[in-house]
């Protein structure tokens, strides 16, 4: 089972939207969605796709992170919209255990059951033996599941363990890339054996959330594929002509594009990289956004096989 970390965020959502289109089977897919902005029309909009697709989903309903970083989440208050969708009701859990009568009392106040908990920086799993406790408990997420002695107090409480890891390396600019690449995960075949349920990442983006952004001196798209049987690797595709500033970046687009086509000429590609490829095809320039969306989809369409 593939459970993606995404944000709420325009492009992300879409990518999700597409995906469920594009999928004939979405039973190996659950992504987990962080809401990071205010609107829920898109998140809505979204849900409703992938529920008409059959498409499961994790909502995290104590956000840290965009228009909710002070904790004003309002469907902390009210999840009735949510009870047309097969969902998953989730929670984050910080370094310390500050949160962990809040998250209690709003299971117990919204009557949630089948509640996922994800934790993201290492924890003391004693300080929460509580929360984890909880039989509507069914998931924890977690994101150093190589520590053992982690993983052996976790599995005492017999939920559904799934493991995540951060597997971008994020550089602080993009010439910083040039056309490498590096091992991005051997973790889809090895997790099952290693008592995991599921395996989560953040896709080909930083862990760290990151609002707006302007537009690169070099651009670089970033695409996972099978190296080996056994490897997942992500290569870097990087502009060249980036001596003049922030100018002509569908020029630049067109540079990284045709290193992806002429990389990915003699090996099996997702319908996400053959998009990449159709719109330098065509002589259009989608935006950096659509490049990032179809960057997400690549990876998950290519992790679904696991």
């Amino acid at each position: 089972m593939y459970l993606p970390y995404l944000r709420g965020k325009q492009f992300e959502l879409l990518a999700l939207k597409e995906i469920s289109n594009e999928l004939e089977d979405c039973s190996n897919v659950i992504p987990i969605i962080e809401p990071v902005k205010i609107d829920d029309k898109g998140p809505i909009r979204t849900f409703i796709e992938m529920s008409n697709h059959h498409m499961k989903f994790a909502l995290i309903l104590n956000p840290y992170n965009g228009d909710f970083k002070d904790g004003d989440f309002p469907w902390w208050k009210d999840v009735s919209p949510m009870e047309e969708f097969d969902w998953i009701p989730a929670f984050l859990i910080k370094e310390n255990n500050a949160c962990i009568q809040d998250i209690i009392k709003k299971i117990k106040d919204l009557s949630l059951e089948g509640v996922m908990i994800v934790v993201q920086e290492s924890i003391i799993v004693e300080q929460f033996n509580e929360l984890f406790s909880m039989k509507e408990i069914k998931y924890i997420v977690y994101s150093d599941a190589d520590s053992k002695v982690a993983k052996r107090k976790l599995k005492q409480y017999g939920k559904l363990f799934i493991r995540l890891d951060d597997n971008f390396e994020a550089k602080k600019s993009n010439s910083q890339y040039g056309d490498t690449e590096e091992k991005f995960t051997e973790e889809h075949n090895f997790y099952k054996d290693d008592g995991f349920w599921g395996l989560s990442d953040y896709t080909v983006l930083p862990k760290m959330f990151i609002d707006g952004g302007a537009v690169p001196f070099v651009l670089a798209i970033h695409l996972t594929y099978e190296k080996t049987k056994d490897e997942i690797w992500v290569r870097h595709f990087t502009s060249y002509s980036n001596s003049g500033g922030r100018e002509n970046i569908q020029g630049k687009f067109f540079e990284a594009v045709s290193k992806v086509e002429e990389f990915f000429k003699d090996k099996e590609i997702t319908e996400a990289v053959k998009k990449l490829i159709d719109y330098k095809n065509q002589g259009k320039y989608p935006g950096l956004g659509v490049i990032k969306k179809l960057s997400m989809e690549n990876h998950i369409l290519l992790m679904n096989k696991y």
